[in-house]
């Protein structure tokens, strides 16, 4: 069969279209605070990402891939799972489960969950206070774009399918989305890029009002640096909430032990 190895100018070229790319796409989907619905879909579990702020889209590798860039879960070498509790403020509780298996040097394949419980909410008016939840569950697959150069780079793209539910007072609403995302290790010298798009998908409608998913699309940089015999990773987020303003995030992660 064939097979691709990227090549220094080639890697390098993609800087541009891929921020090129950011930018239309945040222009295209651009809203208003307020505006979408479904924001279990903006909670970004997993204490790996959260201790780095949040900046995760360029160096994801694990099965917080889920969340950030879907492309990311092909970099796992062995089969992963994971079951979470997370408590919010306001009693509100998070549980998470996923699971990943690597298909062999180039492809990957998992499944995740997310369910949050919430207190009634009470109406003060007399009436019974009213239940409220949210769950998604959904499926990934990532692959490397064929092997890589003798310097590290390599190209990945991946994708997740959701099925979102969301019940407020014993009515539902459901919807279907779509997460794609992108990685380049090594594109130009020792740095890594990542581009993602989350929650492409159809309304989510409540009796007659309909709200569109909390698409985001996120732009990441990813440098690592030695420090003596260990490695510190640094790593830039750029993310547009469809509903929201451009948030900018940066984070470092240094393993003292492999």
């Amino acid at each position: 069969g064939s097979e691709y190895r990227a090549n220094p100018n080639g890697c390098r070229a993609l800087l541009f279209p891929l921020a090129t790319c950011y930018s239309l796409l945040a222009t295209a989907f651009a809203g208003t605070i307020g505006t979408t619905t479904a924001d279990i879909l903006k909670v970004n579990i997993g204490p790996r990402p959260s201790a780095m702020g949040g900046a995760f889209t360029a160096v994801a590798n694990d099965l917080n891939s889920f969340n950030f860039n879907p492309a990311g879960l092909q970099r796992i070498s062995f089969s992963q799972m994971n079951f979470a509790h997370y408590s919010s403020v306001s009693d509100i509780r998070y549980e998470s489960f996923a699971y990943a298996e690597a298909l062999g040097p180039s492809r990957s394949i998992g499944l995740f969950s997310t369910l949050r419980h919430m207190p009634p909410i009470d109406n003060e008016n007399g009436n019974p206070a009213v239940k409220a939840g949210d769950i998604f569950i959904g499926v990934g697959y990532a692959q490397a774009l064929g092997k890589a150069s003798p310097k590290g780079r390599r190209l990945r793209i991946g994708g997740n399918v959701k099925f979102v539910q969301s019940t407020l007072g014993g009515v539902s609403a459901r919807s279907f989305a779509l997460d794609l995302g992108f990685q380049g290790e090594r594109v130009f010298k020792k740095l890594d890029v990542g581009l993602a798009v989350l929650n492409l998908g159809t309304p989510m409608k409540f009796i007659e009002e309909s709200d569109p998913l909390p698409m985001f699309i996120r732009f990441g940089l990813g440098y690592p640096i030695p420090i003596g015999k260990v490695e510190s990773q640094l790593a830039l987020d750029i993310t547009k909430p469809m509903d929201s303003m451009i948030k900018v995030d940066f984070g470092d992660e240094t393993w003292l032990f492999d």
